[in-house]
């Protein structure tokens, strides 16, 4: 039998979330197959090498292994998908525009890698991806294998942040950027869907599962565990700028950095401490040794625990509506009752 298929039924009756229930019966086909053409060769250069990014540009960037690159939102917008290979893994950089969702992957699954593509379809208003090697459908925003050989298995996320290019330059000063200017398409001054993210429209179909707890296209931030998941709202962390909370278990952290309109998330735990964080000022620093912190790399910038790193958390990023229409009971993050 194939090594692939006998892997596929060890794990299709493994229930590992909620969206998990999702199939092929919940997708919708909008486009033919490739119609909107993935990145497989991506071309690169150094700041100096660009021209046509502005700081306030919004990039997903990715550090791994040592090395450290940044994809302008107005590309992924154009492809949604760049299959690359970042610290000598091979990954996936996703883009969903209609659910405003952005998640990096592991792309070797079964000790291959594979590449990705469009489908040409959505599954409740998100992205779905095929990989040529075996055809198997993916959900773009949570990973999951729902139809074809791999169905149930889940690719492994990576953590990326959604922030501005002058934010993820000041952090990874030796960062590569996706080129524009080496690209054969020639439109990618502005994000073509501006227009849609500042309307009321949520996607192309309606949400399955509507919820009212927050507003359809709230950002969140969302994390999604095996039997559960969270949804983190943009708008309170901008308020608190930090907030602690546990993610299987463990303890961790967010923070917002005001000037690049950035939201990361670590494990609290290093060296022999579970940390706990404020911010003073647009500095963030920990109560229990006064280090201060990154917020975007998570690295100590000075204080006792200098050399230290917080390790990042992946983590979804998604419009309200979409993030609820696949886990219906996701619970939202608010600030504890003071009494």
């Amino acid at each position: 039998m194939n090594p692939l298929r006998q892997l596929s039924r060890r794990v299709i009756n493994r229930i590992i979330s909620g969206a998990a229930l999702l199939g092929r019966r919940d997708m919708v086909s909008v486009l033919p197959r490739d119609a909107i053409q993935a990145l497989e060769a991506p071309l690169f250069v150094k700041p100096a090498q660009t021209r046509q990014m502005t700081v306030q540009e919004r990039v997903i960037g990715v550090e791994l292994g040592g090395e450290a690159k940044a994809y302008p939102v107005n590309i992924l917008s154009v492809h949604e998908i760049v299959n690359d290979v970042i610290g000598g893994e091979p990954v996936v950089i996703t883009w969903s525009p209609l659910s405003f969702s952005a998640m990096v992957y592991r792309r070797k699954v079964v000790d291959r890698p594979l590449s990705f593509g469009g489908s040409g379809a959505i599954l409740r208003n998100v992205l779905v991806m095929y990989d040529r090697q075996t055809e198997t459908y993916w959900n773009q925003l949570t990973g999951d294998a729902f139809a074809g050989p791999l169905a149930g298995i889940r690719l492994e996320p990576l953590p990326s942040l959604l922030t501005s290019w002058g934010g993820w330059l000041r952090a990874f000063p030796a960062s590569q950027v996706l080129s524009k200017e080496n690209s054969p398409y020639e439109h990618y001054e502005e994000d073509h869907m501006h227009d849609y993210y500042c309307s009321a429209a949520t996607g192309i179909r309606d949400p399955a599962h509507k919820d009212d707890r927050l507003a359809a296209k709230e950002v969140i931030l969302g994390i999604a565990g095996d039997n559960n998941a969270v949804a983190y709202p943009l708008s309170l962390l901008r308020q608190t700028k930090v907030l602690h909370d546990e993610v299987n278990g463990g303890a961790c952290v967010f923070f917002y950095a005001e000037k690049s309109h950035t939201a990361a998330i670590f494990s609290a735990a290093v060296a022999e401490y579970t940390l706990t964080f404020y911010e003073r000022s647009g500095m963030f620093y920990d109560y229990q040794t006064g280090s201060c912190w990154s917020p975007l790399t998570g690295g100590v910038l000075h204080g006792p625990l200098v050399g230290k790193q917080l390790q990042p958390i992946p983590v979804a990023t998604s419009f309200w509506f979409a993030w609820a229409d696949h886990f219906p009971e996701t619970r939202v993050y608010s600030l504890p009752a003071i009494n």
